[in-house]
C-alpha cells in the first residue's frame, strides 16, 4: 500500500495521531525500528545500524522516497540527525557482456553512466552486449536486487542529512502540506524546466 503524507500530523491531536498509526505501512515501520516516535524517539533502541530507502528510479519511486523522508523527518528525526538514514540509488539499466570468457554485468543509474560504460566496453573492443531496462526493484531477480541494494561493494547509497530533510520538508509542505495554491503556482512557474525534464505530463 501507499504510505501516508504525515506533513499535517499534529502530535497533540490524539485522534489524528491514532488515524495515522492505523496506516499499516507507518505502523510496520514504527514496530520494525522499535525506537518510538516524535519526542519519544530513542535511537539507542534502534534494531538496525542503517535505514535504507529503496525505491524505483522513476518518478513514482522519487515520490515514495519523498513521502518516506517526510515520515522520518516527522516521526524519527534523531535517526536522520545521527546520519543513519540513506537512500539507495537504484539503477535504470543493466548491461550484460562477455569478457575473457566470463559473463559480466554492470549497472547504470542514468543515461550518462550507461554511455560511459559502453564507451569503456568499446575501448576493450567488446562489441556484443545486451542492455536491459530495469523496470523496478520489485521486478528484479534476487541476484540483481542483492547487487544493487544489499551488497556493500556494489550498491550506491546517499546519506540523508538534516539539511536534505529540512529542504524536503519545505517542498513537501508546499506540494502536499499547508502550502497555498498561489505558492504552488509560483513555484511551478519558476521551476517549469525542472517539471518538463521530469516528464510529469
Amino acid at each position: 500500500g501507499k504510505i501516508l503524507n504525515v506533513m499535517k500530523l499534529d502530535f497533540r491531536n490524539k485522534k489524528q495521531l491514532e488515524r495515522f498509526r492505523q496506516n499499516a505501512e507507518i505502523e510496520d515501520i514504527i514496530k520494525a525500528l522499535g525506537v518510538g516516535i516524535g519526542d519519544q524517539c530513542d535511537i539507542d533502541k534502534c534494531r538496525y545500524g542503517k535505514v535504507i530507502f529503496a525505491a524505483d528510479a522513476d518518478i513514482d519511486g522519487r515520490a515514495i522516497c519523498m513521502l518516506l523522508l517526510g515520515v522520518f523527518y516527522k516521526l524519527f528525526r534523531p535517526l536522520i540527525a545521527a546520519g543513519r538514514v540513506y537512500q539507495c540509488v537504484s539503477p535504470l539499466y543493466e548491461i550484460h557482456y562477455k569478457e575473457d570468457g566470463k559473463f559480466k554485468s554492470q549497472y547504470a543509474i542514468d543515461n550518462p553512466q550507461r554511455d560511459a560504460i559502453l564507451k569503456e566496453l568499446k575501448k576493450k573492443k567488446i562489441t556484443k552486449y545486451k542492455i536491459d531496462y530495469c523496470k523496478g526493484l520489485g521486478e528484479c531477480n534476487a541476484d540483481v536486487f542483492h547487487d544493487c541494494v544489499l551488497n556493500p561493494k556494489n550498491r550506491r547509497l546517499i546519506r540523508i542529512t538534516m539539511k536534505d530533510a529540512e529542504r524536503a520538508n519545505d517542498i513537501l509542505n508546499l506540494a502536499i502540506g499547508e502550502g497555498s495554491a498561489d505558492e504552488r503556482k509560483k513555484w511551478m512557474l519558476e521551476h517549469n524546466q525542472v517539471i518538463d525534464d521530469l516528464n510529469l505530463y
